[in-house]
């Protein structure tokens, strides 16, 4: 008994809450793709840095994600300075 009391007030405090936008934003999901400009959908790692930026490493090089646009860096041959691999 006390414990479908106590489910009772969870759910109706947690409407109330909803109800009055009490519970912040939900958090909002959204995929990337070689349509948005990914170098390819097969990603092998992915970090954000200090500065907000997402680093993702995929089979084709390496980017680097604002939230809006890709800067791609990727291996020239010849160019010691630029990444050793895309992989």
């Amino acid at each position: 008994m006390l414990k479908n009391l106590i489910w009772f007030i969870f759910l109706g405090c947690s409407q109330l809450a909803i109800a009055n936008n009490c519970i912040p934003n939900p958090i909002l999901f959204f995929h990337l793709s070689t349509l948005n400009g990914l170098l390819s959908n097969d990603v092998r790692t992915i970090t954000q840095d200090s500065e907000g930026y997402w680093w993702i490493g995929t089979d084709n090089g390496l980017q680097r994600y604002d939230g809006q646009n890709f800067i791609n860096f990727r291996h020239e041959e010849g160019n010691p300075a630029s990444l050793p691999s895309d992989r």
